[in-house]
């Protein structure tokens, strides 16, 4: 199959250089020619798929398996991890991305999915998807869809300290009451969290954003900490 040459040669890119197509999708699993140079960890291939101008290859082309080029790039154990991530962004791939199985959510955004199957996070690639604007939202995906609450746990604080800083400082919102009940989050994630909110809120309040309703809230969810 042509998609699948990508996989082990350049067989596939002199077919596509004669009109096949380069998004075409496999029929088992939905992955493009791109999905599969990932895979690879070519930089070459990838770069030559992505920067072929109007007949290169959908950067946000979606399996509802795997997700985008940028998931699986972000997920399996590639060669050249950070420069395919780069790659990807800077020709257009979405940090965002959603992909839907009947309307609803069946994987979280690429940074959760990072999140999810790395164990030890790579600095460098949490600060490239946030230069491209991936939103940090600490809530349960059910909620928000770029929610990744459910997996800041597997941040180890010791090991990945400034991962967990950068996430913190990158966020938009917090849930605190899901937070506060989380069994997975150990008290120092929460800590680290609370003490973020408390930081923040203390900014509105100096720009006369004060909520009287949300102050209560989180004074509540505060009390338990020394901050």
């Amino acid at each position: 199959m042509i998609l699948k040459w990508v996989n082990v040669s350049l067989k596939g890119l002199f077919l596509f250089s004669y009109g096949a197509d380069v998004n075409a999708k496999a029929l088992e699993d939905e992955k493009t020619s791109l999905h599969y140079a990932v895979l690879t960890g070519n930089l070459e291939i990838v770069q030559i798929l992505v920067f072929n101008g109007a007949k290169g290859a959908d950067v946000n082309a979606v399996s509802t398996v795997v997700g985008s080029a940028l998931h699986l790039a972000l997920t399996e154990r590639i060669a050249n991890q950070v420069e395919i991530v780069e790659t990807l962004l800077r020709r257009g791939a979405n940090p965002n991305a959603i992909t839907q199985s009947d309307g609803r959510p069946c994987l979280k955004p690429p940074i959760g999915e990072y999140l999810q199957c790395c164990e030890h996070p790579r600095l460098e690639i949490i600060k490239l998807l946030l230069k491209h604007g991936a939103r940090i939202v600490f809530d349960i995906q059910k909620n928000h869809e770029f929610g990744i609450l459910k997996v800041i746990h597997r941040i180890h604080l010791g090991l990945n300290p400034e991962v967990m800083t950068l996430l913190v400082e990158a966020s938009e919102t917090f849930n605190i009451p899901f937070i506060e009940q989380s069994r997975h989050l150990s008290e120092y994630h929460k800590e680290i969290l609370y003490k973020k909110l408390c930081n923040r809120l203390v900014f509105y309040k100096q720009q006369e954003y004060n909520s009287e309703e949300l102050w209560v809230g989180v004074l509540q969810s505060l009390k338990q900490f020394e901050l």
